[in-house]
């Protein structure tokens, strides 16, 4: 699905391969996007047991580090 998008985005053709399609369009491969998101959520849990709460700096700094 993340193929179809991409190659549609790009405007490309069948031949192009995900990986360069993804680059061109801008857009991170699916699976590494959910990795990222996966431990922001799983910071962010940790940090509301210990704190009660997220300060919105720490967020931005953890998406900035996984990016």
């Amino acid at each position: 699905m993340q193929r179809v998008l991409a190659v549609r985005a790009i405007r490309g053709y069948r031949t192009v391969s995900t990986e360069a399609a993804c680059a061109l369009a801008g857009t991170p491969p699916w699976d590494l996007e959910a990795e990222v998101l996966a431990e922001e959520y799983r910071r962010t849990t940790e940090f509301r047991a210990v704190i009660g709460s997220t300060p919105p700096k720490e967020v931005r700094e953890w998406r900035e580090a996984a990016r």
